[in-house]
């Protein structure tokens, strides 16, 4: 689903929030339909402004909200499905998976899985946003994974590159954006 899933809240809220302004905009544009007189111009232009402000922020909302459900419910891109299929046709349920793929959890339930704590989504967001480099580095192969995903957060956020350009680990499969990987020394 991706980063665009976090704007759902909002977005809809938004919309909620801005449905008043916007019909207190048409009762405004309406008041004026009988006619101005010279002294209301200046008024007028200026509720003119914030009414056209107003509808074209809510045809913008519209179009984008429709274009991220569109998105999501009709993506063409299957490479989670696809990815997904292949650990369920390749990969023991009980060998460790290392990822931060939330969305291959959903897609293949039953499998073992560890991910980066919640505290490394505030580290990685303040590295990514403001450079602010985390003083203590990820050890995603502490608890002896047999696999890593390096999928599109995970590369986003550069979370497991270190470790990949360490040679851990060997590819055995690209699908689409994500990248399976099996460790070598699970020891590390």
């Amino acid at each position: 689903m991706g980063w665009h899933r976090y704007a759902f809240e909002p977005f809809a809220l938004g919309l909620i929030f801005s449905g008043v302004p916007l019909v207190w905009a048409f009762r405004y544009i309406r008041g004026f339909k009988h006619g101005l007189e010279k002294s209301s111009w200046r008024i007028y232009l200026s509720g003119l402004a914030i009414t056209s402000f107003l509808i074209l922020s809510t045809l913008w909302g519209i179009f984008s909200g429709y274009s991220q459900i569109y998105r999501i419910l009709f993506a063409q891109d299957k490479s989670p499905q696809l990815f997904a299929a292949y650990i369920q046709d390749n990969i023991a349920p009980d060998a460790l998976i290392e990822s931060w793929e939330w969305e291959i959890d959903a897609l293949t339930i039953g499998w073992t899985y560890h991910h980066p704590e919640n505290i490394w989504v505030d580290r990685k967001t303040a590295e990514t946003q403001f450079n602010d480099v985390p003083v203590e580095r990820y050890a995603p192969l502490a608890l002896n994974p047999l696999y890593l995903i390096d999928g599109p957060f995970s590369k986003f956020t550069e979370m497991y590159s270190d470790v990949i350009s360490d040679d851990c680990c060997v590819r055995v499969v690209d699908i689409g954006n994500y990248t399976l990987y099996k460790v070598k020394d699970n020891k590390k």
